[in-house]
């Protein structure tokens, strides 16, 4: 078995790609919560 790893630096990466493009695009789902009501939320 082959098991595929990503290091903390790869997984960084990916993360600010994934936030980043959901700044870009707002009005697009996206599997985390965004926005001024979600920041409103977390105080």
């Amino acid at each position: 078995m082959v098991k595929e790893t990503t290091s903390g630096n790869e997984l960084l990466e990916k993360v600010r790609e994934a936030y980043s493009n959901s700044a870009d695009n707002l009005q697009e789902a996206h599997p985390f919560p965004l926005g001024f009501d979600f920041a409103r939320s977390i105080g």
